[in-house]
């Protein structure tokens, strides 16, 4: 499990960098794979672009295959199977072929506290890793100043029977990194905890968070937490499936459809007028 305290890097059409310290930096996503010194390219450097590559970035969100490592001991599959999947992910692991590695934009950068700066590859994994499955972060920004931010929660967090639920785990671990006694910490509403979510059925509805500003110790914005939802179809598929036929793939978007709509107004009338959903 990577901890709550870990950097939180986000990439954007123009850049890749972190708001936490004390990297607290960005560089162009253009150049990333260029020989970034102490936050510049020396004079003796080409300037390298390609990195920028759509699939690349996805790839970089979508690194989980560490956790496979870590799961597979509890899934129901076969003892011989385990085994070989243990042994091959091991290997893959060794190698660190199961993490995304960049080339360090900000290598030499800040080295007296930068643990970042002392390796010319910079290694990225799913950022919801850390449990925060919503990426919430590079939106709680203040110099963003957002005041409204839609959280979708496609999270697996229900064991069985009823497997592959959010049960607003993602929320509470944004909520309890925002009370980090560090520079880490950011303004977000109160969250409750996984057994309180459940017994309100907020996993199963629209919900919004930060109302009554009397209960915050500072603005944040208004978090309108969506969840995913059995409406016309079970779309809690696993993580580590990673096919599905055309049937399943439109009865899912179908559902996503009914879950931020809420059936098209037939659960609730007034909701497509509130989200302005049509």
């Amino acid at each position: 499990m990577i901890p709550s305290n870990s950097t939180v890097y986000e990439i954007n059409p123009w850049e890749i960098g972190t708001f936490d310290p004390p990297t607290a930096a960005f560089a162009p996503l253009q150049y990333v794979g260029s020989g970034f010194r102490a936050g510049t390219i020396p004079k003796d450097e080409s300037c390298i672009s390609g990195f920028d590559n759509a699939g690349f970035v996805v790839g970089t969100s979508s690194s989980l295959f560490n956790q496979a490592y870590l799961q597979i001991n509890k899934t129901e599959i076969p003892r011989q199977v385990q085994d070989y999947l243990t042994n091959k992910l091991g290997e893959i692991g060794q190698e660190n072929k199961d993490v995304s590695n960049w080339v360090n934009p900000f290598y030499q950068y800040k080295e007296e506290n930068n643990t970042n700066a002392n390796s010319k590859i910079l290694s990225l994994v799913d950022g919801g890793e850390d449990l925060q499955n919503i990426p919430l972060h590079p939106l709680l920004q203040p110099l963003r100043k957002l005041d409204v931010i839609f959280a979708v929660d496609g999270s697996a967090d229900t064991a069985f029977p009823g497997a592959y639920w959010p049960n607003g785990t993602a929320l509470l671990a944004t909520y309890q990194r925002s009370l980090l006694k560090t520079e880490l910490g950011l303004p977000f509403p109160s969250i409750p905890d996984q057994n309180t979510f459940v017994n309100l059925g907020l996993n199963s509805q629209p919900t919004f968070f930060g109302c009554d500003a009397k209960n915050l110790t500072e603005p944040s914005p208004l978090i309108v937490y969506i969840p995913n939802h059995p409406y016309t179809y079970n779309s809690n598929i696993s993580t580590f499936q990673l096919e599905t036929n055309n049937t399943e793939r439109d009865s899912i978007i179908q559902n996503g459809y009914n879950v931020a709509t809420r059936g098209n107004g037939t659960l609730d009338k007034d909701w497509p007028s509130c989200l302005g959903v049509r």
